[in-house]
């Protein structure tokens, strides 16, 4: 009896039964996560993870708790707009909520149950889509099942913010689907679409791209009536899309001002037409191969972890995500074969040929993937677009086998000869056991998926039906469940009560930032030699002003500053900037405003880092170099100048004395002036190859090569090189793509060189007094290792200008900047801020031209005496995206209004 009283239950509840299937399924695949030692943030090939989002997450976070709601963000890099962050994303509230009431400390605890709640929520949003059509809950419940452990969502899920897109989509195609079978508009279509837009104006981008196909292809399928008929009702449809974008406008505007006029990651060397005319082609075979085991699994090509590299096209993330659990594989190749069988009018299989046409030629066909990527270039992250349509053919080819019993055994056998053929093929080039069981499940229940669909079709009593169509589901649910855990098996994770915690958050690094906020109210800038919690972001997660960063879509002025002058900056690539590069090079530290240096060494061997006081494991340094933030200058040279004398100039000592402008002004020196700074080239110190360890062989042209993980290159002092700068310089190659890390002896951070393909790199590092020997480490036992071309140069230290009095206290907004100068001469003001458009001056109240310095920060004139300079920030395209968002809202408002006055009226 109670057993028949849950059954009628639940048949009268079916998305609560939904619910809890989902729930236990990702309990099954995440359990590590959810009771075990693992905390979902990942340090192997989902490394954004812990390298970037928890640390953007954390920085929303200390800015709230902190009552700083400026949108120049500080703490990120030389600084950038807070609409670099994911500001107004629902689902990733319930990981802010808590960081604001306990801490950011507790955020990463939350990641898992976030992940698990978007995939519920998408999981019912695809339910309601796929209400708007005659299927059955049996039909409805296995394809909704199967939304939210589709393969994008198990993959690029990992990285948060991407996975709520899935909800977005079926919610719109469900709205549009409705108002169309209703014959009537709704604003919900508006709301949705602006809420999505306001969360992700990328992917609403492509959103809104197949929303308008989904609504052509609809209206050519429902509306009989004319052409004019046609056009009325798509282009009203469009307009509440347009409404919806309109009202999304305060997330949409700002951000496209960021991307578009700031960062340089949209630009490219050809033309639009050129674009498109050369995507109008295939992908390399690779792909396709890709493409198949994607279409099988998330994982058989491997994951990207130490124990399961991945093998296929592109890497693990950005391969095409197409997996819809085996079944769906089984149920296309029955769609193609029923196909020309169903009876439908010619309008409804025109229809049909299309949407099947369009989505093969979006993966397809590189055109395809373009179009989904602003026509930047071809990129596979659309692939998401397809699952609410996997879904529809799922619903709609089991209804098929259930309601006319028909299932192709032609079609079950080509199914099975696939299954057999990749199944088994990637279960014998597993990596490991886990990767092997995985295939091996994915192959046993995909071939009982279809002898149970066979039986399905040739079932004739209910009961039969029913007990069948049970195990078809814990058959799928296996195959998801087995598919989804492995996407995190074995995966390099931060785990629960590790040191992460402790470094990010413990009591040494909390009392060090209270003793400065103590004792030093100016405004500065702070770094470290260590990396806490992530390479380049630790600033975000700490709450302190630095310069390292990792940035997609860096500000391109701060990039040619690092590109002319400190390459040394750049770490792994050009989107990581890490201070450690050049902590040793105190001039430059200076002239970017850092002032403290924190480091884990008590004995840093740099005379112009004088150590302050200890906090238990830290130590916290102060640059001898440092004079203020801000720095006067009274001379300046052009960068076609700089640029000709070719890289021979000592830039540290150079940018201490002269500012680098687009043109000539009035402090303008002769070129002749800057050739004091030229590099002095030593025979002080050499390499000493009498020294050379035995596993380092040298060539008769001098270069070094070694085929072990770490090598030490002894350095020997010829002269009187002592209390003198050194700067090395040589070239580093390896016979691949590795990092390699280049360190002295005296304890400084190291060094590292990436080399892409086996190409040289040139590295120029200043080395710490008292060094005596190079140590190169590449963790690997098969690579070769050579160093070339070794020169040593003397480097001048560098001198800023003592004549200027300047001060900048610290206004706790990063918006609004105050700084106090009194200076001797009329000059030039510089502020190692980036040169961005937003920033606006004023010198004594009054506005004051921003000039671009240094290729990539900015700088005032001033007139002899004492002045107030004011730096105010105000994000650009914001006002103009606040009225146009406040317009539309009126207008959506407008509409509601006048529907309910009407409906009361009838």
């Amino acid at each position: 009896m109670f057993l028949r009283k849950t059954i009628d239950y639940f048949k009268k509840h079916p998305k609560l039964l939904l619910s809890i299937l989902i729930l236990t399924t990702a309990f099954i695949a995440y359990h590590q996560y959810i009771i075990g030692k693992n905390v979902f943030l990942f340090n192997d090939i989902g490394s954004d993870t812990a390298e970037q989002y928890i640390m953007q997450y954390s920085s929303i976070v200390n800015h709230i708790r902190n009552g700083n709601f400026s949108l120049w963000d500080f703490t990120n890099g030389f600084g950038t707009s807070m609409y670099q962050m994911n500001l107004f994303s629902p689902t990733l509230w319930l990981v802010y909520l808590p960081g604001i009431l306990f801490g950011p400390q507790v955020m990463p605890g939350f990641l898992i149950y976030v992940h698990i709640l978007t995939m519920l929520l998408a999981a019912l949003a695809a339910w309601s889509f796929l209400s708007c059509f005659n299927f059955s809950n049996k039909g409805k419940f296995l394809a909704a099942y199967l939304y939210a452990f589709n393969g994008f969502l198990t993959v690029w899920g990992q990285h948060y913010q991407f996975s709520i897109i899935l909800i977005f989509l079926p919610l719109l195609l469900m709205l549009i689907e409705k108002s169309l079978q209703k014959k009537r508009i709704s604003v919900a279509t508006a709301f949705c679409t602006a809420l999505m837009v306001m969360c992700t104006y990328y992917l609403s981008y492509m959103v809104l791209i197949v929303t308008a196909f989904y609504l052509f292809l609809r209206i050519l399928l429902l509306q009989k009536q004319g052409l004019r008929a046609f056009l009325s009702t798509f282009c009203r449809q469009c307009a509440l899309l347009l409404l919806g974008v309109g009202m999304g406008m305060i997330n949409l505007l700002p951000s496209y001002a960021l991307v578009y006029n700031v960062s340089s990651r949209m630009s490219s060397g050809q033309s639009l037409i050129e674009r498109c005319l050369a995507s109008f082609s295939t992908y390399p075979a690779d792909y396709y191969n890709t493409l198949l085991h994607k279409l099988l699994s998330g994982n058989l090509q491997g994951i990207g972890s130490l124990s399961a590299p991945y093998q296929g096209y592109s890497n693990y993330y950005e391969a095409p995500n197409l997996f819809f659990s085996s079944l769906f594989l089984i149920l296309f190749i029955q769609f193609l074969f029923a196909f020309p069988k169903i009876k439908a009018s010619f309008r409804e299989k025109t229809v049909q040929f299309i949407a099947v046409a369009a989505g093969l030629f979006s993966v397809l066909i590189m055109f395809g993937s373009l179009v989904f990527n602003a026509f930047s270039y071809p990129f596979s992250r659309h692939t998401f677009l397809l699952m609410p349509f996997f879904a529809l053919l799922v619903a709609y080819m089991l209804d098929y086998v259930l309601k006319f019993k028909k299932f192709s055994l032609t079609g079950g056998v080509i199914a099975s000869l696939i299954f057999t053929a990749v199944y088994l093929t990637s279960a014998r080039n597993a990596s490991t056991l886990t990767f092997f069981c995985n295939a091996m499940i994915l192959c046993i229940t995909a071939l009982g998926m279809i002898f149970l669909l066979i039986f399905l079709a040739r079932s004739k009593t209910r009961r039969i039906q029913t007990i069948t169509f049970t195990l078809l589901i814990l058959a799928v649910g296996l195959n998801v469940a087995s598919d989804t855990y492995t996407t995190v098996a074995g995966r390099g994770t931060i785990e629960r009560g590790s040191d992460y915690f402790e470094n990010l958050y413990g009591n040494d690094f909390q009392n060090l930032m209270a003793y400065l906020r103590e004792t030093d109210n100016t405004f500065y800038r702070m770094e470290k030699d260590y990396a806490a919690g992530s390479q380049c972001m630790d600033s975000l997660g700490q709450y302190y002003r630095g310069i390292s960063t990792y940035n997609s879509t860096e500000n391109k002025n701060i990039l040619e500053f690092a590109d002319k002058l400190l390459p040394n900056l750049y770490y792994v690539n050009n989107t990581h900037l890490n201070f450690r590069q050049v902590a040793g090079d105190t001039g430059y530290a200076a002239l970017l405003g850092v002032k403290y240096l924190v480091s884990k060494n008590p004995t840093l061997q740099n005379s112009n880092y004088e150590l302050i006081r200890q906090f238990g494991s830290l130590c916290l340094y102060k640059n001898r170099e440092y004079s203020s933030f801000a720095k006067f200058y009274t001379k300046t040279i052009t960068d076609s100048e700089f640029e000709s004398a070719g890289g021979t100039l000592d830039t540290e000592a150079l940018l201490s004395q002269y500012l680098i402008t687009e043109k000539e002004d009035d402090f303008s020196a002769s070129s002749d002036n800057i050739d004091g700074y030229t590099y002095i080239t030593t025979s002080d110190l050499t390499i000493d190859k009498s020294s050379l360890p035995e596993t380092v062989s040298a060539a008769d042209d001098g270069s070094l090569s070694w085929s072990v993980p770490s090598a030490s290159i002894p350095l020997l002092n010829n002269g009187t090189s002592s209390g003198r700068k050194i700067t090395a310089v040589f070239d580093v190659a390896v016979n691949g793509s590795f990092d390699v890390e280049i360190r002295t002896n005296s304890g400084e951070a190291p060094y590292t060189a990436t080399v892409i393909g086996g190409e040289p790199v040139s590295v120029k590092i200043t080395l710490p007094e008292g060094a005596n020997t190079l140590y190169f480490t590449t963790n690997s036992p098969t690579l070769t290792t050579s160093v070339s071309n070794f020169r040593f140069y003397y480097s001048e230290t560098a001198e800023y200008s003592s004549d200027a009095v300047i001060s900048m206290e610290d206004t706790g907004n990063d918006s609004h900047l105050l700084c106090n100068a009194s200076v001797p001469e009329e000059g030039l003001l510089f502020f190692p801020i980036p040169y961005e458009q937003g920033w606006q001056a004023a010198v004594d109240g009054q506005a004051a031209e921003l000039l671009r310095a240094d290729y990539g920060f900015i700088a005032v004139k001033l007139d002899s005496g004492e002045h107030t300079v004011t730096l105010n920030y105000e994000q650009p395209l914001l006002k103009e995206a606040l009225i146009i968002s406040a317009t539309c809202w009126g207008i959506c408002i407008l509409i509601i209004m006048l529907r309910h006055k009407r409906k009361l009226k009838n």
